[in-house]
């Protein structure tokens, strides 16, 4: 089941091709997932995902040196995406964001690098480290996930929190 009760054929898809690439991680022992069920609801009853829900479930989880990733349903992942959100960790204090590409793919491929699609600008992952989210935590509005612009917002905080770029510029697609 899924917190978005409007079933969108395409997307359901899409979401399905990324969970492939997905599965590639978390089957290698890369990356571990915890799906995250939201608890807040609206005021007429739907379940609602918010950033820092999200997060502070990760933390909840997260030993110091692990990585709380969030990421959209229909976000593919590359084959060496692990190994670039520890770099770009390391290079970014703790926080980083991933721009997506987008191309029309084979789903049934796998890529280590999308640099030959299309940089759309939009954010459908983040990441941050225990410690960052713990210090910064208070100074993140209370975002809702399905909502405009909450990943624009987070990235420019990110970014001057750090006083630098904080973004990756390859290992996400659609």
């Amino acid at each position: 089941d899924t917190w978005n009760e409007i079933p969108d054929l395409d997307l359901t898809q899409k979401e399905a091709d990324a969970r492939r690439t997905w599965d590639f991680h978390f089957q290698s022992g890369k990356m571990l997932d915890f799906q995250f069920i939201p608890e807040r609801t609206s005021n007429d009853g739907r379940k609602m995902a918010y950033l820092r829900d999200v997060l502070d479930y990760g933390a909840e989880f997260a030993l110091n040196e692990d990585l709380i990733v969030y990421s959209n349903l229909d976000l593919a992942f590359t084959t060496d995406l692990p190994k670039r959100l520890v770099q770009a960790m390391a290079g970014g204090g703790g926080v980083c964001v991933a721009w997506r590409r987008t191309f029309d793919y084979n789903p049934n491929q796998w890529f280590e690098t999308v640099k030959q699609g299309k940089l759309d600008g939009g954010v459908d992952l983040i990441a941050v480290s225990p410690q960052w989210w713990r210090k910064h935590r208070q100074n993140i509005p209370d975002f809702f996930l399905g909502g405009n612009f909450w990943d624009y917002c987070f990235r420019i905080y990110a970014e001057q929190a750090n006083g630098k770029a904080v973004y990756l510029d390859d290992g996400t697609y659609h």
